[in-house]
């Protein structure tokens, strides 16, 4: 599977959007089994999720979910499992606002999407903003 995570213009690169909001693209492709996931670091609170479907030959399943893992507590989802049941071919805004608030990550997490078809060339985009 493959991943590239981006920051503004080059990889592992810095896009400051506003004084205190960063843009963090994960461009996603699905491995064995549907499933894309990877190393993360990210530092500040998850305003918003926007997931993208598509960008390659093969779409990811109706209904995928994205999960930001804890890396000693794989149940623990920093998303709150508010980012599932995303359509594979409209792209979707997730505020993490309201009865979730943002929750502060520090370091590493792992990048989780699942159910992408179940084939291993299904790919697409997520991108988070971040209060730093």
């Amino acid at each position: 599977m493959a991943m590239l995570v981006t920051r503004g213009s080059s990889s592992f690169g810095r896009e400051a959007t506003h004084a205190s909001i960063e843009k963090v693209n994960i461009a996603w492709t699905s491995g064995s089994g549907g499933i894309a996931s990877d190393t993360v670091g990210l530092v500040g609170q998850v305003l918003e999720v926007i997931t993208i479907p598509g960008g390659g030959s093969t779409y990811p399943s109706d209904s995928y979910a994205v999960q930001l893992r804890d890396l000693d507590d794989s149940t623990l989802d920093y998303l709150h499992g508010r980012v599932t049941g995303h359509s594979d071919v409209v792209t979707f805004h997730e505020p993490m606002v309201g009865t979730y608030q943002p929750v502060a990550v520090a370091g590493p997490v792992e990048f989780w999407l699942s159910d992408a078809s179940g084939t291993s060339d299904a790919s697409g985009t997520v991108t988070l903003f971040l209060k730093t």
